[in-house]
């Protein structure tokens, strides 16, 4: 797909991805959620000649996996402090 090239949309994504989940959940996750939307909805029109709406829908999808996956570890390990 040739994503890897395209660090407009690369650096967001991953900073998003692994950033996110350690700061925690409320406001500070919605803003960030609502953010990060706006900045590929952005991309995906100011780029329409080089990303695809197929490239676009795999790098948040991919991103939106991510970082649920890594929030829930977060909060599994606040559950029992003796096991994390």
């Amino acid at each position: 797909m040739g994503i890897s090239k395209q660090y407009v949309i690369i650096l967001p994504s991953l900073v998003f991805a692994v950033i996110m989940p350690l700061l925690g959940g409320g406001i500070i996750w919605d803003f960030a959620w609502y953010a990060y939307t706006v900045n590929l909805f952005f991309i995906m029109i100011f780029m329409n000649q080089v990303l695809s709406f197929k490239d676009i829908a795999v790098i948040y999808s991919m991103s939106m996996l991510i970082s649920i996956a890594l929030s829930m570890i977060v909060l599994v390990r606040y559950l029992d402090k003796d096991n994390g």
